[in-house]
């Protein structure tokens, strides 16, 4: 669930212990305006001082690569993953890490930025097709992006002020033989999340189940928002219109609104592949089986 995060503390055991310790290299140095920044990593994680915050210390690392990182999981170029299913057990065995390791307190660190998101293996739908098939973003009628995938892989994004989506090909891009479709949101700034997580939130709270129930719920929301089109036996005046990304872009909010219901009903009575559906039972079932057995 939970990829990239950014968190800051100003514990002063942790400061201590991130400055002293002989693992990370802060000779490396980068001038922001007229302030230098020290900077270290390891394993992924990277840490950051700023010579305008001396008693403050940015933690930058995604917590599900970490743990594979730990347990050598990694694709054929020696990179860590993030393919597999995380679990919040998994992300106990990361934060204990962090205070073994570094004195990294989880109560004491505020979150910036989060980015979450899910895997999605052994679905009827191959990646490619489904990817094809997404026309546009229904809440504006915006156009998604190609996106640029490392390494392989192919992907769709759509960036607005506060928030990103992405949809690619998890498996092309880490070389994995088997299909893994991910769907992914990345909060630009915390207040976009706000209510999921309330405000100052710490890198214990991400423990909560609660929290990712409520972001399985935004990315099934924001899922709806989506237009796919399908496959049919039956024509209708209208599907050039709903297959064509910039006619959605140009209906007004409530023509819109109007056009997806209709369309939504066209493909769930006449449609073969129903994507939408697929995905909302897919994203179901990886959440629960992330949060299966865990109090």
């Amino acid at each position: 669930m939970w990829d990239w995060m950014s968190t800051t503390t100003a514990d002063s055991e942790t400061l201590d212990r991130v400055r002293q310790s002989p693992i990370l290299n802060f000779e490396h140095t980068t001038r922001h305006n007229k302030l230098l920044r020290s900077e270290a990593e390891y394993q992924g994680v990277k840490f950051t001082i700023n010579g305008f915050q001396p008693q403050k210390v940015w933690i930058r690392f995604s917590p599900h690569k970490l743990y594979n990182s730990i347990f050598g999981f990694v694709n054929k170029r020696g990179e860590p993953m993030n393919h597999d299913t995380f679990t919040p057990a998994k992300l106990e065995y990361v934060l204990d890490w962090l205070a073994d390791t570094f004195a990294i307190d989880p109560c004491t660190c505020t979150t910036h930025h989060i980015e979450f998101g899910v895997n999605l293996r052994g679905l009827v739908i191959p990646t490619r097709t489904i990817i094809e098939n997404l026309i546009a973003y229904g809440l504006q009628g915006k156009q998604f992006n190609i996106m640029e995938v490392v390494n392989a892989g192919m992907g769709r994004k759509l960036l607005f002020s506060q928030y990103l989506l992405k949809l690619y090909d998890k498996a092309l891009q880490n070389g994995i033989e088997y299909e893994i479709f991910r769907f992914e949101y990345k909060a630009l700034k915390m207040q976009n999340v706000e209510y999921i997580f309330g405000r100052n939130t710490r890198l214990i709270d991400f423990l909560e189940p609660t929290f990712w129930i409520r972001c399985k719920d935004k990315l099934l929301s924001v899922l709806d928002c989506c237009i796919f089109d399908d496959d049919y036996d039956v024509d209708h005046k209208n599907l050039p219109m709903w297959r064509n990304s910039r006619e959605w872009g140009a209906m007004s909010s409530s023509n819109r609104s109007r056009q997806k219901k209709a369309f939504d009903q066209f493909i769930e009575q006449h449609g073969k592949l129903h994507i939408k559906q697929t995905l909302t039972e897919a994203i179901e079932n990886e959440v629960r089986a992330m949060l299966d057995g865990y109090v």
